[in-house]
């Protein structure tokens, strides 16, 4: 028992003096090394903790350049059959209908992939309808057209985020504000001859979020995919002309958050060094 007692207190001793170091002799204590790149100093030699880098934090690749003057053009198509048409003063008609937009625009980088332009949306409508009343008023059949060209100014910014920093392929972040207006005509076709109906006049503004995808075929030419969505839109038309005994008038103020074909724009650019 007495042995055992003096085990113990020897192995409590030991352990004291491990833990506070004999005097006179010098104990090497041992730190981990942060793995963050830096270098630290040991007890013989200077180091450096090892890192892993995917190269994610690297420098941003340059897609459009500052100074870049861009000059492109972009188009649009829809065609659909048997849509619902509402004029102000006739029933609800259906038809065929034909939609074309032609949008030329001019854009400079005033930041490295930060660009700001102009843009001109020209918007050509067809609606074509083989039966209908004209109006509440008139029980006559319609067979016709109704087309309308509506031209609408934009500014627009945008800003090109390379993918996996490539220098050919990018999204494309932004939107615009347009403000235009249009005119347009409703015709009736009677014995292989048209007769003026309605002369149609309308007034338009809009803001929309319009991202894309930018693909550089070569060191200047640039092709384009943008979709306009989410957006609110602001419309007023104005019908005279027929029965009517004064114009008429509609109002729409809309929320669009669903991609159509008609807001699917596909062109192409031209980028032009002037700095």
């Amino acid at each position: 028992m007495k042995k055992l007692f003096l085990i113990v207190i020897a192995l409590l001793v030991g352990l004291q003096m491990s833990a506070a170091g004999v005097p006179g002799k010098r104990v090497k204590k041992v730190y981990p090394i942060p793995d963050d790149g830096k270098q630290y100093v040991t007890d013989t030699s200077t180091v450096t903790a090892k890192t892993f880098n995917r190269g994610i934090k690297g420098p941003r690749v340059i897609f459009s350049p500052k100074g870049n003057l861009s000059i492109g053009v972009k188009v649009a198509y829809s065609g659909e059959e048997d849509r619902a048409i509402q004029l102000l003063q006739a029933s609800p008609l259906t038809g065929h209908t034909k939609e074309l937009s032609v949008i030329p625009q001019i854009f400079y980088t005033f930041k490295h992939n930060h660009s700001i332009g102009l843009q001109f949306d020209y918007n050509w409508y067809d609606y074509r309808c083989d039966n209908g009343l004209i109006s509440e008023k008139v029980e006559e059949s319609l067979k016709g057209t109704m087309s309308q060209n509506v031209y609408t100014g934009r500014i627009a910014y945008r800003f090109y985020n390379p993918i996996a920093n490539s220098r050919r392929f990018a999204l494309i972040m932004g939107g615009f504000i347009g403000f235009g207006g249009g005119n347009g005509k409703v015709t009736k076709t009677s014995a292989g001859e048209k007769e003026l109906l309605y002369n149609i006049s309308s007034f338009n503004c809009s803001i929309f979020f319009a991202p894309g995808i930018a693909i550089a075929i070569s060191d200047l030419m640039m092709f384009e995919a943008c979709l306009e969505v989410l957006g609110v839109s602001y419309e007023k038309l104005v019908q005279t002309g027929g029965d009517l005994s004064e114009p008429a008038t509609r109002e729409t103020l809309q929320a669009r958050y669903k991609p159509s074909l008609l807001s699917l724009k596909l062109g192409v650019s031209i980028q032009i060094p002037l700095f």
